[in-house]
């Protein structure tokens, strides 16, 4: 039987001036994507999937609720938002990063379409991403 992962808590620290409490290490879903291509839903692989959620599975106990990924790294959004739901963390914060725009409805559009691949309707945390 594999051993299985600590699952002490991970420390956190005051995120500025807001009072979440963010933990020390994040969860950061650049890698997490079949392709760096934005793929059309019917071409992500079951196995692609059971990867990422595999890590979720692991990354909840041993105490990475922070999970941030952003809206050009390919299908990491949409892999993601697939598995929000069903790789349950009541102290998850999700954060997301959109590419800076001159124009508000360009810029709007791109967060619109972040919450519609992660499945939300909020984040906690949104980034700049230039």
């Amino acid at each position: 039987m594999a051993e299985s992962l600590p699952t002490t808590p991970l420390p956190t620290r005051r995120f500025g001036r807001t009072e979440l409490a963010m933990p020390v290490l994040s969860l950061g879903c650049m890698r997490f994507q079949q392709s760096w291509s934005d793929l059309p839903a019917d071409q992500i692989t079951e196995a692609s999937q059971a990867n990422l959620r595999a890590i979720l599975e692991a990354a909840v106990p041993a105490g990475f609720h922070h999970i941030e990924t952003a809206r050009h790294y390919g299908t990491s959004e949409r892999q993601l938002g697939w598995l929000l739901d069903q790789v349950r963390d009541p102290l998850r914060i999700l954060q997301t990063k959109v590419p800076p725009h001159p124009a508000p409805e360009a810029f709007e559009a791109e967060l619109r379409t972040s919450f519609e691949r992660l499945g939300v309707e909020r984040v906690d945390l949104v980034t700049l991403h230039g």
